[in-house]
């Protein structure tokens, strides 16, 4: 899932403009099969540049509140400056 939020987001146009995207962990890919072998572009054209990646806890999912609040605080953020949606959070 990882792979694909930042790839909307970059898609967008948004890397950069939110701070931080939190999502869970891409799946696992098989043992006998590369990343290489699945990418076509350079690796920068896959991963965000600006915006900050990172994954929720195991078998959590947004929007449950206390994942949020922990994010929140994790980020040193004000719970009312900022912004929540599905796929991303921005502190102001």
């Amino acid at each position: 899932m990882a792979f694909y939020s930042a790839y909307r987001l970059k898609r967008f146009g948004l890397d950069g403009v939110i701070d931080v995207l939190y999502s869970p962990k891409d799946h696992v890919i098989p043992a006998d099969t590369s990343l290489d072998e699945l990418r076509r572009l350079p690796d920068e054209y896959y991963e965000l540049q600006v915006t900050k990646n990172k994954n929720t806890p195991a078998g959590e999912l947004k929007p449950n509140p206390k994942i949020l609040l922990d994010i929140i605080n994790s980020e040193g953020a004000i719970v009312n400056n900022c912004y929540i949606s599905v796929i991303a959070f921005l502190k102001t």
